[in-house]
C-alpha cells in the first residue's frame, strides 16, 4: 500500500515538473537572437551575442524574412569569434564595422 502511494507521488512530481519546464521560455528562436531593420527588411542588422553565443552561424531566414543583406556596425560585434554565412544562400551584401 505504501508502495503504490510512493508510485503516486512520484508520477505526480515527475508530471508537475514537465508541466512547469514547458511552460516556461526555455526555447531562443531565431527572432530572439537576430534582428532584422526596421527600414531595410530584408538586412540583418543585430545579433544578441549572449543568446547566440561567439560562434554565430547566421540562418538563412528569421523568422518569416529571407536574410539578404547583413549590416553590423558596432565595437560590440568586436566579441564575435567567427560567424558563419553558408546557409544564407540569397547573400547580396555583408558589411560589419568595428568603430
Amino acid at each position: 500500500m505504501k508502495r503504490a502511494n510512493f508510485k503516486t507521488i512520484y508520477v505526480t512530481v515527475i508530471c508537475l515538473i514537465i508541466t512547469l519546464l514547458c511552460g516556461c521560455n526555455l526555447f531562443v528562436t531565431d527572432k530572439d537572437k537576430f534582428y532584422m531593420d526596421k527600414n531595410l527588411v530584408t538586412t540583418l542588422s543585430d545579433i544578441d551575442i549572449e543568446k547566440s553565443g561567439r560562434d554565430i552561424i547566421i540562418p538563412a531566414k528569421v523568422g518569416d524574412t529571407t536574410v539578404s543583406k547583413i549590416y553590423l556596425a558596432d565595437p560590440y560585434f568586436a566579441w564575435i569569434d567567427s560567424l558563419d554565412v553558408s546557409k544564407v544562400k540569397e547573400l547580396e551584401s555583408f558589411t560589419i564595422i568595428f568603430i
